[in-house]
């Protein structure tokens, strides 16, 4: 079984992406999740390529990857990175229990990023957390790890909005 150079490159593109997005947005727990994930989207192209050709009845000693085949596997594969984020934060013990957020680290952070508008300002994103019991040094310091993903734009001073575009890692360096 092979891929071509062009799938190659836009598997490792899109699990890249992928990878350094959740890593920034959600936390670095999901990285081994989407390795997993990645290894998984090569085995679904793999059966989708060997059903194809019994189907056709070409058997040969290449087995060479459809583009078809090959996009299947990726929609699936973004598919199931949802449902994997939803299980993640679905079992999600509390970071630190008794730590500075009242419901727990990483879930809590979540929810911050879920109540905010699609546009808002710093007077609105401190109150907002507060409302968290999240503290603004705290606050702060995720609109800044946003920004850096490039799932907040820093629109002008104090004004931000969440980013309708998923960019990767080397844009945003």
């Amino acid at each position: 079984f092979r891929t071509t150079p062009e799938q190659n490159a836009r598997f490792n593109a899109f699990f890249e992406e992928a990878q350094y997005r959740y890593a920034t947005q959600y936390s670095e727990d999901l990285v081994p999740s989407i390795r997993r994930m990645g290894l998984a989207t090569y085995r679904i192209a793999m059966v989708f390529t060997s059903l194809r050709i019994m189907e056709d009845g070409a058997f040969g000693s290449d087995l060479e990857c459809l583009d078809g085949d090959f996009d299947n596997a990726l929609i699936i594969a973004q598919t199931l990175m949802e449902h994997m984020l939803y299980v993640y934060f679905t079992l999600l013990k509390p970071v630190v229990p008794n730590g500075p957020y009242k419901g727990g680290g990483t879930q809590n952070k979540q929810d911050f990023w879920n109540a905010l508008p699609d546009d808002f300002d710093t007077k609105s994103f401190v109150r907002l957390a507060e409302s968290f019991g999240i503290n603004q040094k705290s606050a702060e310091r995720y609109i800044k790890s946003w920004c850096d993903a490039g799932t907040l734009i820093h629109a002008s001073h104090g004004h931000y909005s969440k980013s309708n575009r998923t960019i990767t890692k080397k844009e945003n360096q």
